[in-house]
C-alpha cells in the first residue's frame, strides 16, 4: 500500500472513531431554590446571572457588551 493511501485510510478511521460531543451537565434553572442559588450549592450565582443575561439579550437582538456599567 502506498503512503498516501495508508494516510487516507488512517484519516478515515480516525474520523469514524471520534465520539459525538455531548453536553456534560444540564441544569434546570426552574428547579433551583433560593437557598441553593444563594448558598452556592448548585453553581456560582454569578455564572447563572451571566448566562441568563446573555440569553435574554440575545433574544432581544442586543449583541453589545457595555463593560463600563
Amino acid at each position: 500500500m502506498s503512503k498516501p493511501m495508508l494516510a487516507a485510510c488512517g484519516l478515515v478511521l480516525a474520523l469514524v472513531a471520534v465520539p459525538i460531543a455531548q453536553a456534560q451537565v444540564t441544569i434546570d434553572i426552574s428547579k433551583i431554590t433560593c437557598d441553593q442559588f444563594l448558598g452556592y450549592k448548585i453553581i456560582n450565582p454569578n455564572d447563572i446571572a451571566l448566562w441568563l443575561s446573555g440569553y435574554y439579550n440575545a433574544q432581544r437582538g442586543n449583541t453589545i457588551i457595555d463593560c463600563w456599567r
